[in-house]
């Protein structure tokens, strides 16, 4: 059964899982004396940030190797997340059962939340990232009538307005996707991801350009997949981990932007669905700890770290 979650959509799947390939040299941070699933992770200044449980943020400092607490977004609110301007910005996804258009920011000096401008509708498991100074948000679930489906809708959030508006619809409706911004070609890489209505897990790459405001196809992904972890890394976007409605995987894949070129270059430690994964000045912290499979836990409770 799937059920929706805030910036993933998690689904039951087999206890197997394909054979990973070639072992990468991985690393392994502090484990917390806490776990729990399906954690979101956001890098802003000397910490990463975990987001997705009801009681507490866990703060990871990245120099101490060491963790703490702050204070849990409210309405126990699970979602896509962004770092801007030495904020955290938490965006639709879902509050309990329900998918809400309600958005947060988090400020780390004062570990408080505050409410920013809503979205225009409700959403949960799209996905987010911040270009030219700006949120945009691709993607996701919402409500047609009382049905959920996906949706390919591309809404921009302006922090100086307070305000959202639309932005040129990506070419496919999908959940589960990464969106990884390249700052530097003024881009967006919307990868992988699911479609409900069609049941398939999508290898595509589409990519946003801020000069032209249009959408062009990319390479296709060796492995398609959805809620997986992605970072970019000096022109490389990795993708770790994700699942399809049958299997987990560990694979990490490998985008080379310049060349519109995918290849397969290794394996997490584990298969992780629900992966999430952040890029720290040129080494990649991705969610590992726990991995129930049949009994679907895949709790978080350290990063697993890598330098390409």
């Amino acid at each position: 059964m799937r059920i929706l979650a805030a910036a993933f959509t998690m689904f039951a799947v087999l206890a197997g899982a394909p054979a990973s390939p070639a072992s990468l040299s991985w690393g392994e941070t502090a484990t917390m004396d806490w776990t729990h699933a399906a954690m979101i992770a956001v890098h802003d200044g000397p910490a990463i940030y975990l987001i997705g449980d009801r009681d507490n943020l866990h703060i990871y400092n990245i120099a101490g190797n060491s963790w703490s607490k702050g204070t849990a977004p409210p309405l126990n609110q699970y979602g896509p997340a962004v770092t801007m301007n030495g904020k955290i910005y938490l965006l639709g996804g879902v509050t309990g059962p329900k998918i809400t258009a309600n958005c947060v920011v988090y400020d780390p000096a004062t570990d408080k939340w505050s409410s920013i401008a809503p979205l225009p509708s409700a959403r949960g498991a799209g996905a987010a990232a911040v270009l030219a100074g700006k949120i945009h948000l691709v993607g996701g679930r919402a409500y047609q009538g009382a049905t959920l489906v996906d949706v390919n809708d591309h809404l921009v959030y302006d922090p100086v307005t307070n305000a959202w508006h639309s932005s040129t619809p990506m070419p496919t409706s999908r959940d589960g996707l990464a969106l990884v911004a390249d700052q530097s070609g003024s881009r967006l890489f919307a990868i992988g991801g699911f479609n409900e209505q069609t049941r398939n897990p999508s290898g595509k790459t589409e990519i946003y350009s801020l000069k032209t405001k249009a959408w062009s196809q990319g390479a296709q992904m060796p492995t398609p997949r959805f809620t997986s972890g992605s970072a970019l890394v000096n022109g490389v976007i990795y993708i770790l981990g994700g699942s399809t409605t049958t299997a987990m995987y560990s694979n990490v894949d490998a985008y080379t932007i310049a060349a519109d070129h995918w290849k397969t270059i290794g394996g997490m430690p584990a298969s992780r669905p629900l992966e999430s994964a952040v890029a720290v000045s040129g080494t990649i912290y991705a969610t590992g700890g726990d991995l129930c499979r049949a009994s679907a836990c895949y709790k978080t409770n350290k990063f697993w770290t890598l330098t390409p």
